[in-house]
């Protein structure tokens, strides 16, 4: 089967489809996977023109009560928080010598955002750009031998050109990444900018991109190919909390077709498109409540909840009104702590998804 035949959809622009693989690349593993379930996951979209994450870069962070002004954690309000406060990306570890420029461009798309939220940079290591430019480099080289072309995208046919590796975890190990793997997320433009602006944009592909625990990043690039790989890297403690959209942030797309993901998240009772989808990082909990309302207002509007052990992930049903500042609010409970999460952010205009 074609790459196209199993992820691609027309955009009136372009083509762009991209696709998420939680294989492990090492046996001790860990829950990097999408929420929503393991396995493969495709989605796609037009990404914005302003990057990353289709969202400014300038308001307050906010990270479980340790950034903006109304991001909270353990029932205390986070103090202070301003355009001032975010370190910028020379606060993050300098790429190592021999990396490529796109892949500088990559992790500079994503640390950009890690930043904003108040969890730590991502990290490129060669060996695992090394895996990402082998898998790149073998679907350019094969890209229209149905003898060669897998039917998951992640995967390599052995005695193929190029062949490195079936699955992500192999091609992680050949290339010499020995440390804990996580997952492996693709799009099909040779663009490292928009392609993870455009995981971003997305629910289940963001969740390795922003995840507090995935902190080791491999970029490769060729024609129609962006692969990232990630490993777990330096241990961020579990009672980091972290979220998505973070603390006054703007330009917000107001909406989200979950038709272009696959596995296609819940669909609201309306159809798609639903709002802009919400993303809460935080493990070991149990969250006892959430609501989103347009600020100044206290009547929640409808949305649809999925939850993993990790990315919990919500969205109103119908498309967030442009240009309107919203407040979000999750209750929860680890252990026998009181957790309480609340932030607002302001949407740009509509017609972005």
């Amino acid at each position: 089967m074609s790459r196209a035949g199993a992820f691609c959809w027309a955009l009136t622009t372009a083509m762009f489809t991209l696709a998420c693989s939680d294989e492990k690349a090492s046996d001790d593993g860990t829950d990097g996977s999408p929420p929503g379930g393991a396995g493969q996951s495709a989605s796609g979209g037009q990404p914005s023109d302003t990057a990353p994450g289709s969202g400014g870069t300038e308001p307050n962070a906010g990270a479980g009560g340790t950034g903006g002004e109304e991001s909270g954690a353990g029932g205390a309000t986070a103090v202070g928080g301003s355009a001032s406060t975010i370190p910028g990306l020379d606060a993050c570890p300098a790429p190592p010598a021999g990396v490529s420029d796109a892949a500088v461009l990559a992790i500079n798309t994503m640390n950009t955002v890690r930043l904003a939220m108040g969890v730590p940079c991502a990290e490129l290591v060669p060996e695992l750009c090394q895996a990402a430019q082998n898998h790149c480099d073998y679907s350019a080289t094969n890209q229209g031998d149905p003898s060669c072309e897998a039917p998951n995208a992640h995967n390599e046919i052995a005695g193929c050109p190029g062949f490195t590796g079936e699955g992500p975890g192999d091609r992680m190990r050949a290339a010499g990444y020995t440390s804990r793997g996580g997952t492996e997320c693709m799009a099909f433009r040779n663009d490292p900018e928009r392609a993870v602006s455009t995981f971003i944009d997305s629910v289940y592909h963001r969740t390795p991109v922003l995840s507090p625990w995935l902190r080791h990043i491999g970029y490769g690039g060729a024609e129609d190919c962006d692969t990232i790989d990630f490993g777990t890297g330096p241990e961020t403690p579990d009672e980091v909390t972290a979220f998505y959209p973070y603390q006054g942030q703007t330009g917000v797309p107001p909406s989200f077709d979950g038709s272009r993901e696959g596995p296609e998240p819940p669909m609201p009772p309306t159809g798609w498109p639903s709002g802009y989808p919400i993303t809460l990082y935080a493990r070991n909990i149990t969250v006892t409540g959430h609501s989103i309302v347009v600020d100044g207002t206290t009547e929640s509007l409808p949305h649809i909840w999925e939850e993993d052990s990790s990315a919990h992930v919500f969205y109103t049903e119908t498309p967030l009104a442009a240009n309107t500042t919203f407040r979000v609010t999750i209750d929860a409970i680890r252990g026998t702590e009181p957790l309480h999460f609340e932030w607002t952010f302001t949407t740009g205009e509509a017609g972005r998804w």
